[in-house]
């Protein structure tokens, strides 16, 4: 579709959705109720640590154990100046979905088939570890440790790999070649140094309210 007609067509739902809001009279009496929250539900706080530095608090509704739902932080006011409310984006008003997802790994799973065929089998957490244990000593004695690259993104900043324990067991092994710069925040980096501040930890939110032009890179 293109823009345009993409556009015209967003426009037409909008008017059609404020029309139907308006109406009034016995239509009205057929409209579905929110459904109230599920009974005997639990509160709990966690945080979103799906590979980003926000960790966004989400408040996380339970029941009988399994996650029934999850908001965003909604506890305190959300004034300029005074709070500011972190709220969690999609992602991370998404984690219910992410802990039920079916196609959610729950064990190791070891290739079967040439690379790219998608054969997998699961495997046991010891049979995992042994075998990464075993490649990354082969590895280093066949082609050195500098051939052993550690990204600090594994999609979740509680992922293993992202601890400083797997930086110390790479240590034990004869260390490994660390990144150069970042892969996420590198143009930031690049164009703080152009800026007065000159690093990207220089400015506060506080100093909005202060801005002749606010860039925001997404």
């Amino acid at each position: 579709m293109e823009r345009r007609s993409f556009l015209k067509a967003s426009a037409a739902l909008s008017c059609a959705a404020s029309l139907t809001g308006c109406k009034t009279g016995s239509d009205d009496a057929n409209v579905t109720p929110t459904p109230p929250p599920v009974a005997d539900e639990s509160i709990s706080w966690s945080a979103c640590l799906v590979n980003c530095g926000s960790n966004c608090p989400v408040k996380v509704f339970s029941s009988d154990g399994i996650i029934t739902r999850v908001e965003a932080d909604n506890e305190t006011t959300d004034e300029y100046g005074v709070n500011h409310q972190i709220r969690a984006c999609a992602r991370g008003r998404s984690l219910r979905q992410r802990t039920y997802a079916p196609d959610r790994l729950k064990t190791p799973m070891k290739r079967v088939g040439k690379r790219g065929e998608g054969k997998f089998v699961p495997i046991s957490w010891d049979e995992a570890a042994s075998t990464v244990a075993s490649e990354l000593q082969r590895i280093a004695s066949e082609y050195s440790n500098k051939s052993i690259l550690k990204l600090y993104g594994t999609g979740a900043y509680y992922g293993f790999s992202s601890s400083n324990c797997f930086n110390r067991i790479l240590n034990l092994n004869g260390g490994f070649l660390n990144i150069y710069g970042n892969y996420s925040w590198a143009q930031q980096n690049e164009a703080a140094a152009a800026t007065g501040f000159g690093s990207t930890s220089g400015s506060i939110l506080l100093s909005l309210k202060d801005s002749d032009l606010f860039i925001g890179l997404g």
